[in-house]
């Protein structure tokens, strides 16, 4: 009767837990009682274990789409600025994605591609700026502009 009212009832019913009691009173002289009484316990602690699992796989998996929808806005910001030609701006904010969502290529590559346009600018505004300076005849301001280019170039 106590092993059947327990089955029915659950680990939470408070009937459940009263024959639970008694069962194990009882089990003192049963080993087979003792037997049953560690199968439910455990039976009942792996259900336990299953369910916080799966509400901890759920809070995981919310936890990472807040985080992607949170890095996403940030690349969308990036690529905005990338359109206005902010590019300083463009890399702050994929820096602050990659922080969040460290191992994102795409995000790395949208990095890789706003550096690439940020030295790219600069190399541009260097050369207009030493080319002035040579139809000015400043040669020696000109060789300075050519100097922050090669630093600019990887490699060089």
């Amino acid at each position: 009767y106590f092993k059947k009212r327990i089955e029915l009832g659950g680990p939470n019913d408070p009937w459940s837990k009263e024959a639970m009691g008694q069962l194990r009173a009882l089990s003192v002289n049963s080993p087979e009682t003792q037997h049953w009484l560690r199968w439910y316990e455990t039976d009942a602690l792996e259900r336990e274990v299953n369910v916080l699992a799966k509400e901890l796989k759920e809070e995981e998996e919310k936890a990472f789409l807040e985080d992607f929808a949170k890095a996403e806005k940030y690349v969308q910001q990036g690529k905005t600025y990338e359109e206005n030609e902010m590019y300083e701006q463009a890399l702050a904010e994929y820096d602050k994605a990659l922080a969040i969502n460290s191992g994102s290529p795409r995000i790395l590559e949208c990095r890789r591609l706003a550096l690439a346009k940020l030295k790219a600018a600069e190399v541009k505004k260097l050369t207009d700026s030493a080319l002035e300076k040579i139809k000015s005849g400043d040669m020696s301001s000109s060789k300075e502009d050519f100097r922050q280019i090669l630093a600019i170039i990887p490699g060089e």
